[in-house]
């Protein structure tokens, strides 16, 4: 990683500590995953550790980390306030200023996902849970206490939901962000639902995924144990993200410096998606930086090799 670089994440980290009052070296170590010995190096702007043999560079994975969390963008990569993301901000926030439950739902490549993480990483008291495949009880639980800097040695999941519990409802402002939740396995479902109950106007719970008000109606409409009190948590305050309009792909080409109308045409023409966009913005952009000039809608075709 090249020093320039280093020296964003450094001036990123100083910025995250100072924002809030409640937010510290040590609590960026626990949330990060980060030893607390390299974040302490870091921010005095020391990129080495001292080993029994004299120095060694911290490794690259380390910044990578830290920029992850901190959301840290270099040149190559873009943010916009689309739609979406501006939604979902005041999702976010309308949830952890009013203890709401919302169920957050989104086809692929809407933005849901980037918007949550960022509203987490800039917001205290956000607890950003994504599901996996893979994903048991404990798991789960483990990274609920994990991102509440819990590190008691707990055993069993009721100790672990106990502790949790003990957590949010003991301080206000808390929000708990279980996210790409259509991974979420039938027996989690009884989890999510005792959550709800426990942090019901104690704190806000966005339930966020695709397709999930399909997954649960059907599973309430067969009274599958869970999924009728499930629906009656999460179904008054319900979201869907719309899909981008070419209008919008259009804004976002020029505000990212693609200027010409006959590549801005075909890109409004072939793209579905924000990631999709996302990839062909930056390719583009960093074909106008080599070539010196802006590409057209037949440069495009061609870089692409898109069926126009």
């Amino acid at each position: 990683m090249q020093l320039q670089d280093k020296q964003k994440i450094t001036e990123a980290l100083i910025n995250w500590i100072a924002s809030s009052e409640s937010r510290s070296a040590n609590i960026l170590a626990d949330q990060s995953g980060i030893a607390a010995a390299y974040i302490s190096r870091i921010r005095n702007g020391e990129y080495t550790m001292k080993t029994g043999t004299g120095t060694s560079p911290i490794p690259d994975k380390v910044f990578n980390t830290l920029a992850d969390f901190l959301g840290v963008r270099f040149e190559t990569e873009l943010h916009w306030d689309t739609a979406n993301y501006q939604l979902v901000q005041a999702v976010c926030k309308s949830a952890q200023d009013k203890k709401q439950r919302i169920l957050l739902e989104a086809d692929t490549g809407l933005g849901k996902t980037y918007a949550l993480e960022r509203y987490a990483l800039e917001n205290d008291r956000v607890l950003y849970i994504k599901v996996t495949r893979t994903m048991n009880a404990k798991d789960m639980l483990e990274e609920i206490c994990k991102k509440l800097g819990i590190k008691d040695q707990l055993r069993g999941n009721r100790a672990r939901m106990l502790a949790i519990q003990k957590k949010v409802t003991s301080v206000t402002g808390y929000l708990l962000i279980i996210d790409e939740a259509e991974y979420l396995k039938n027996t989690l479902y009884d989890l999510v639902k005792e959550i709800a109950d426990f942090t019901d106007r104690k704190c806000g719970m966005i339930l966020s995924g695709m397709e999930l008000s399909a997954k649960i109606n059907t599973m309430a409409d067969r009274n599958r144990p869970g999924f009728p009190q499930l629906r009656r948590r999460f179904f008054p305050n319900r979201v869907e993200l719309k899909a981008i309009e070419k209008e919008e792909i259009k804004e976002i080409c020029k505000a990212s410096g693609i200027t010409d109308t006959t590549a801005i045409n075909v890109l409004a023409q072939y793209i579905f998606d924000y990631d999709m966009l996302n990839q062909y913005v930056q390719v583009i952009l960093e074909n106008i930086r080599k070539c010196g000039e802006q590409l057209n809608g037949k440069d495009i075709i061609s870089l692409f090799n898109l069926d126009y």
